[in-house]
C-alpha cells in the first residue's frame, strides 16, 4: 500500500478586526513515495530528467487555467504548523509553485522520453517552478503569478519528492525561458509516422500502439511559437480488427465517415447524394501476421473524449475549430477558424487529396499509414568483382551484417575493394568487402570480375618535401611502385628524409618516394616536416 504524504486542505483562519473567523481551504496537492516494500525512488535518475526541462511557451488564453489555484499551489500555503510535512521548512521563503506532472506535462513545449514520463507520472511527483520577472526578482504569490502578462521571464525547474516520509526535491534546469505569448497559434504542423516497416512474420497486433507506431505530434510553427509541442492527448480509437489494404484509398473508405472538405476535394469518389460510389473489391492482407509487401491501414486517433481533462488544452480546441471549418456547409479549411493546419509538412487540402488526413466526427482524427514488410533476413547473391567508392565525400559509410552503422571504420574516396556479395535489405542494395562489411551501391561502381592493380599512382613534386621518422619504430619497410616490399632496404628510425614523389594506391593508401623507385608508407610515426 502507497505511503502517502498529502498537503491536504491547509486551513488558515485569520483573526478580522470586524466580523466573524473565516477559514481558508488551500487546494490539495499530493506528494507520493514509492509503495511500502518497494525501492525507494531514485533520486539520481530524477536529477538526470530534471536537467532534461526546457524553456516552454504557453498562449495567453491558456496561462489562466495553467496558473488556477485548482492546478498550481504556492509551498508556502502548504505549511500547517498543527501537522507540518517534515522537510518541508527547508523549502519555506523559496517562492516554489508546485504542479502535478501529469497537469503539468499539457503546457511543456517538449515531450520526455516514455520512460522518464511514466516515471514521474508513476511515483507521482511534483514539478516545483520558481519565477523571475524581467527585473530579476522572484514572484513570490499566487496572485503576482496569476497576474503575470505577455512577455518573456526566467524560471528555475526543480522535482520534488519523498524521501521515506521527508519532502526533498532535486534542482534541474535553471535560467529557462517561461514565455507568455499573445493572441492565438495561427500555424501548425500535424507530424506523424505516414510510413512504418516490419520484416514478414511480424504479428499484426504487436504495432497497435499509437505512441510507438503511429508517433503523433502538434507542433506551432508560427513566427512566435518556436516549434513548442503543443499537447494533445492522443488514443487509438480501434472498434474491430485492423485491417490492412493493397491500397490508401481502400483503408480509408474502410470507415464511410467524411468531413464536407474531403468530399469537396475528392468528388469522384461520391455520388450527387453524398454517398461514397462502389469500388472494387478491397484487397486487404488476411491472417494474423505479416506477408512481404506493401500495406495501409486507417488510424483513427481520439484527441478527446478519453481524456477527462482534454477539453481544456489547446490542442484539443486547435482540432475542434478545425473539425468544424472541414464539416461546415462551404467545407473550407479556413471558415470558422484562422489556423494554417499543414500535415508532415504539407498542406491539408494535399493531405486530404492523397487520403492521408481526415477530420470527419467530433474528437477523432483519421490517418492513414504505409506499412511496407520486408523479408525477415537479407538476400545476399554471390558476385566477383571490385567495387571503387566514388568522389564527391572523403569516406564512406560500412555497414555490418545487421545493417548497423559500423562506428570505426570507413572507406576512402576514390578506393577499390572486392566484393563477393551482394544484396538488398530495407531496399537499399549494399555489396560487401570483408567478412561482415558491406557499402551501399550508391556509394560505389562496380566492375564485374575486375581485379584490383596493385601498382601505385605516381605523382612528382614541383617542390620536394621532407619527412622525418620517429624512433618508436627502428625500422620503417620500403616497397617500390608495384607495391612489393624490398628484404634487404629499409630505413631507421630517427631519421630524415627528402621526397620527391608520391604514390598512392587503390585503396587510398599515401606512400612517399624516397628514392627513385623506394616509398615509405604514410603511416605510424611517418610526419612531413616541410
Amino acid at each position: 500500500m502507497k505511503k502517502i504524504i498529502k498537503f491536504s486542505e491547509v486551513v488558515l483562519t485569520a483573526l478580522l478586526m470586524v466580523g466573524p473567523i473565516v477559514p481558508q481551504v488551500i487546494p490539495t496537492v499530493e506528494v507520493r513515495a514509492d509503495s511500502e516494500g518497494q525501492q525507494p525512488i531514485d533520486a539520481s535518475r530524477l536529477q538526470a530528467i530534471a536537467n532534461e526541462f526546457k524553456s516552454m511557451s504557453i498562449r495567453k488564453s491558456f496561462y489562466s487555467d495553467f496558473s488556477n489555484e485548482n492546478n498550481a499551489n504556492l509551498l508556502d500555503d502548504m505549511n500547517d504548523d498543527e501537522d507540518p510535512v517534515p522537510g518541508i521548512d527547508k523549502f519555506l521563503g523559496q517562492g516554489y509553485f508546485l504542479f502535478d506532472y501529469d497537469f503539468f506535462k499539457k503546457y511543456m513545449s517538449q515531450e520526455l522520453p516514455d520512460s522518464d514520463s511514466d516515471y514521474l507520472k508513476n511515483n507521482e511527483v511534483s514539478i516545483g517552478l520558481q519565477i523571475y520577472n524581467s527585473n530579476g526578482e522572484r514572484i513570490k504569490t499566487m496572485k503576482d503569478f496569476q497576474n503575470l502578462g505577455v512577455g518573456s521571464y526566467t524560471m528555475n525547474i526543480s522535482i520534488f519528492y519523498l524521501d521515506g516520509e521527508t519532502m526533498d526535491n532535486v534542482s534541474g534546469s535553471t535560467g529557462l525561458r517561461l514565455n507568455i505569448l499573445d493572441g492565438e497559434t495561427t500555424s501548425a504542423n500535424f507530424s506523424y509516422k505516414s510510413k512504418i516497416t516490419v520484416t514478414d512474420g511480424t504479428p499484426i497486433s504487436s504495432i497497435d500502439d499509437p505512441k510507438k507506431y503511429v508517433d503523433p505530434k502538434l507542433t506551432d510553427t508560427g513566427s512566435d511559437g518556436n516549434n513548442r509541442t503543443i499537447y494533445v492527448s492522443y488514443f487509438n480509437n480501434i472498434y474491430d480488427k485492423p485491417e490492412f489494404y493493397r491500397k490508401a484509398l481502400y483503408a480509408r473508405l474502410k470507415r464511410p465517415n467524411f468531413s464536407k472538405l474531403f468530399m469537396n476535394i475528392n468528388p469522384e469518389l461520391f455520388d450527387n447524394n453524398g454517398n461514397p460510389l462502389p469500388t472494387d473489391d478491397f484487397e486487404h492482407l488476411e491472417g494474423d501476421t505479416f506477408k512481404t509487401g506493401t500495406y495501409y491501414r486507417l488510424m483513427p486517433l481520439d484527441f478527446g473524449d478519453s481524456d477527462k481533462d482534454a477539453k481544456d488544452t489547446e490542442g484539443y480546441k486547435l482540432f475542434s475549430n478545425k473539425m468544424n471549418s472541414m464539416s461546415s456547409d462551404s467545407g473550407s479549411s479556413t471558415d470558422k477558424d484562422n489556423l494554417n493546419l499543414k500535415i508532415n509538412g504539407k498542406s491539408l487540402d494535399d493531405s486530404i487529396k492523397n487520403y492521408s488526413f481526415d477530420l470527419p466526427i467530433v474528437n477523432t482524427i483519421y490517418v492513414v499509414q504505409e506499412i511496407d514488410v520486408v523479408p525477415n533476413k537479407p538476400v545476399d547473391d554471390g558476385i566477383s568483382g571490385i567495387v571503387t567508392t566514388h568522389k564527391d565525400a572523403k569516406y564512406y559509410a560500412l555497414y555490418n551484417d545487421d545493417n548497423n552503422k559500423v562506428s570505426h571504420r570507413s572507406l576512402m574516396a576514390n578506393s577499390s575493394w572486392k566484393t563477393d556479395k551482394i544484396r538488398t535489405i530495407n531496399g537499399v542494395k549494399q555489396y560487401r568487402v570483408s567478412s561482415h562489411e558491406w557499402v551501399n551501391a550508391s556509394d560505389v561502381d562496380f566492375i564485374s570480375n575486375g581485379e584490383i592493380t596493385e601498382s601505385m599512382t605516381i605523382q612528382n613534386l614541383d617542390t620536394p618535401k621532407e619527412i622525418s621518422l620517429a624512433k618508436n619504430h627502428k625500422v620503417y619497410a620500403l616497397q617500390n611502385s608495384k607495391k612489393e616490399v624490398s628484404k634487404v632496404r629499409a630505413l631507421s628510425g630517427g631519421t630524415n628524409w627528402k621526397v620527391d614523389k608520391i604514390g598512392t594506391d587503390m585503396h587510398g593508401g599515401v606512400y612517399y618516394g624516397v628514392s627513385t623507385d623506394e616509398f615509405v608508407k604514410a603511416d605510424d610515426g611517418v610526419n612531413v616536416v616541410k
